[in-house]
Order: C-alpha cells, then structure tokens, then sequence
C-alpha cells in the first residue's frame, strides 16, 4: 500500500523492479475492495499474488477461454454476478473492478460453500485456488477422494482431473501464486 501511495504523492518514484508499474493503482482497487468486502488485511496479499498470476496486472489479457485482470470466462462471470449481489452488472464483467470484486467475492465463496473447514489459513487459500482454476465441482471431488480433505497437499494427491489438468493446477498454477506470495508479503505491501 505505500508504494502505490508513494507513486501517487511522487509520481516520479520506482516502485521495486519486480512489480510491474501498472499494478500499483490496482494494489489500492484491490485492497479498498477487500476491506469493503470485509476481508482481513492478510488477505491482500493472497489476492494480489493470484491476480498477478493470473494477468500480470494486465487488465485486457485474455487467454483461450478467459479474460481480464481475473481471468474469468464468460461462463463463470455470469455465474458469478448471481452468486454474489455487488456483481450484477455482468454487461461489464471485464472491467477491473468488477473483476477484483467479482474475484474476492468468488474466493470466499469458494472457501464457505467447498473448501470445507482446511486444516490452516495457507491451506483454505490452496484449496480455494484449486476451486477458482479447476472449478468447485473439482475441488469437492478432490477433498472427497482425499486422505486429509483439510490439507492442501492431501487433496493434491488426490487430483481426480486428467494428469495434464492436474500438473496445470498443482505444479503451475498454485506453485506461482506461492512464488509471488513472498513478494506481495513484503514490508510495507
């Protein structure tokens, strides 16, 4: 958060090499938007490292089936602006905005309706990242066919999807939304 502040008082100032520029005023979107929504400031950084998984902060990228700075399909857009009342307004689906209110609101009712009760905070983010990229359906065949449906890497084990579909998931995916995690865990993001 200060470094997007820095960069609004002083527009002139770096923000850390690693951090693509263009991140910064969505840092404050994304933030503003989880203390809105009531999530806990230790879940800023959890969110920002997915969005720059998902995007590098780029809020046109598109992918073969998703968009935006989420990376939502279309199908799950729509499904998202029933499920969550703040994102009615799916006309406008690929607007930042809606993506990061749409995003916040998508992982917490991943985490409530099929996450289950996980064993740790660490583990209700994976198993939440599992829903948000397999879909939920996934992520309940999974914990079911799992030794330990409360910890992450039991439910990786018990990857019911296609050998391909799982390494996308668990040695792509959640592995680099762990690698930017430390980044977005530094002092004073």
């Amino acid at each position: 958060m200060i470094a997007a502040l820095l960069l609004a008082v002083f527009p002139s100032w770096t923000p850390p090499p690693d951090i693509p520029r263009r991140a910064l005023p969505l840092i404050l979107l994304l933030a503003a938007e989880a203390a809105r929504q009531g999530e806990p400031a230790d879940s800023i950084p959890w969110l920002a490292a997915q969005i720059d998984a998902e995007s590098s902060w780029d809020p046109h990228a598109e992918s073969a089936y998703a968009r935006g700075l989420a990376q939502f399909t279309a199908a799950t857009a729509e499904d998202i602006s029933r499920w969550c009342p703040d994102t009615s307004l799916f006309e406008h689906w690929t607007v930042p905005e809606w993506q990061v209110r749409a995003q916040i609101c998508y992982l917490r009712l991943i985490r409530e309706r099929w996450a289950g009760s996980p064993a740790t905070s660490d583990d209700a983010w994976m198993l939440s990242f599992i829903g948000y990229n397999a879909g939920p359906g996934w992520l309940v065949r999974e914990r079911e066919a799992a030794e330990d449906p409360s910890r992450y890497e039991s439910v990786r084990e018990a990857c019911q999807r296609s050998p391909e579909r799982c390494r996308e998931t668990h040695d792509h995916y959640i592995p680099r939304i762990l690698e930017l995690l430390d980044l977005y865990r530094r002092p004073g993001w």
